[in-house]
C-alpha cells in the first residue's frame, strides 16, 4: 500500500485503519512489556523470599541438630558418669574387704 497520508479522500479510510492497526500494535507491545516486567519483579520477589526462608529453616534446623547433639551428650556422659561411680564404689568396697581380712589375720 505504502504510504497513504497524502492520498485523497477516498483514501482516508484507508489511512485511518492503519493508524488504528498500529496504535493498536503499540499499545499491545506496551501492555506485553509492562506484562513481563510485572512477571520479572514477582520471580525476583519470590526467588527472596524463597531464600530467606530457607535461610530461617537452615537456622533452625542447625539449633534443633545442636540441640539434639547436646541432649545425646549429656545422656551419654551421665551413663558414663554413672559406670564411673559404680566403679569407684566396687573399688572401695574391695579395698574396704581387704583391710578387713587383712585385720582378722593381725587379731
Amino acid at each position: 500500500m505504502g504510504a497513504s497520508a497524502g492520498a485523497g479522500s477516498g483514501e482516508f479510510d484507508i489511512y485511518r485503519g492503519c493508524r488504528n492497526r498500529e496504535r493498536l500494535r503499540q499499545e499491545f507491545i506496551k501492555k506485553k512489556a509492562e506484562k513481563e516486567e510485572a512477571q520479572k519483579e514477582f520471580e525476583e520477589k519470590r526467588l527472596k523470599s524463597i531464600a530467606e526462608a530457607e535461610k530461617k529453616t537452615a537456622k533452625k534446623r542447625a539449633k534443633r541438630l545442636k540441640a539434639k547433639e547436646k541432649l545425646k551428650s549429656s545422656a551419654k556422659k551421665a551413663q558414663n558418669d554413672q559406670a564411673d561411680t559404680q566403679d569407684t564404689v566396687s573399688e572401695e568396697e574391695i579395698d574396704l574387704t581387704e583391710k578387713i581380712e587383712g585385720n582378722t589375720h593381725i587379731l
